[in-house]
């Protein structure tokens, strides 16, 4: 899990106590709404569908963050994405066109996953752009897998999902949710099978999202 005890300190100082007590609140809901994504992470995994939806519909009720712009549930799903498509971009990336990391992990979602979550994982791996300067190839699968959907840097995936899938934005949480829970599981392994290092240098990851635009999204 990532860690967000930087994420306050990262946004800077605010002006007056009135902004500093909003700020306060926002990352208190931030990391409310990471536990409440966990949570759902945990009951995804167990395959007890009913008890998924229960919690996603929890995640779909948050009320939207005046002070950051977003919904704290969409954000968080976001961030955990985010943290964990960085942590499988291998360090080896010379592969040719058509035959790069966001190609081998979208071709085994696509296999895996219903077409809604495997979609999540499609639009996911783009995330991989924001901290990793990437070769040609793989930022045109990026580009080419994710359909024709705009990507939009000043919103969050969910609201990317809903340009094609006019369902509730709970049954969209449930998909990303269930995108995370195989990401997290999905491992690299040579032809001698082990495991490949996904460690490349970059900013911190803290830094990196925090320093991203944020702009009212729709709830």
């Amino acid at each position: 899990m990532p860690d967000l005890d930087d994420l306050a300190a990262l946004l800077g100082a605010p002006a007056t106590p009135a902004q500093r007590r909003r700020q306060q609140a926002s990352q208190a809901r931030f990391d409310r709404a990471v536990g409440l994504v966990e949570q759902a992470a945990k009951v995804a995994d167990t395959g007890d569908q009913a008890a998924l939806a229960a919690v996603v519909a929890r995640m779909d009720q948050v009320a939207f963050d005046d002070f950051e712009q977003h919904h704290p549930p969409s954000a968080a799903l976001n961030f955990l994405l985010y943290d964990v498509v960085c942590d499988l971009v291998p360090d080896d990336t010379d592969a040719g066109f058509g035959d790069t990391w966001v190609d081998h992990i979208v071709y085994h979602a696509d296999h895996d996953l219903a077409p809604g979550a495997a979609r999540w994982v499609r639009l996911a791996v783009g995330l991989a752009a924001e901290e990793y300067q990437l070769g040609n190839a793989e930022l045109e699968a990026i580009e080419r897998v994710r359909g024709g959907i705009r990507a939009d840097r000043d919103n969050y995936l969910v609201t990317w999902v809903a340009q094609v899938d006019r369902r509730p934005r709970a049954e969209l949480l449930r998909d990303g949710v269930l995108a995370l829970v195989w990401l997290r599981a999905f491992t690299w392994y040579d032809l001698c099978g082990r495991r490949r290092s996904t460690t490349r240098s970059a900013v911190t990851r803290a830094e990196a999202w925090t320093t991203r635009p944020t702009t009212s999204l729709s709830r």
